[in-house]
């Protein structure tokens, strides 16, 4: 009996993002989570933790590197569909709702 290899929850290939006017804070981030595949994301306040969640959901585009959920790959046109595969919660509840601005 053969046995399908199943295909990558998460893959992230050479990942970098950094913010307007400043040197890029993720840089070169590989790694891939297989289907059933549990991991914890740790790192002292401002070390990128929620900026490299927000790119996986396409909140914020990586300036280079690959981002590809479920064998897709992120970009505009499946946005939505890894959306519905990847579950997010704000650090602050009210971000989600309510925000001072209208903008």
């Amino acid at each position: 009996m053969t046995k399908l290899k199943s295909v990558p929850t998460i893959e992230v290939e050479n990942l970098v993002f950094g913010y307007p006017q400043q040197k890029p804070i993720l840089r070169g981030i590989s790694f891939t989570l297989q289907p059933g595949e549990r991991v914890a994301l740790l790192g002292l306040t401002g070390a990128g933790k929620s900026t490299l969640l927000e790119n996986l959901i396409g909140l914020k585009m990586p300036q280079s590197g690959e981002i590809r959920v479920q064998g897709k790959k992120l970009e505009e046109a499946t946005l939505s569909q890894a959306r519905r595969q990847i579950g997010f919660c704000f650090q602050d509840a009210n971000d989600q709702l309510f925000m001072p601005t209208i903008l």
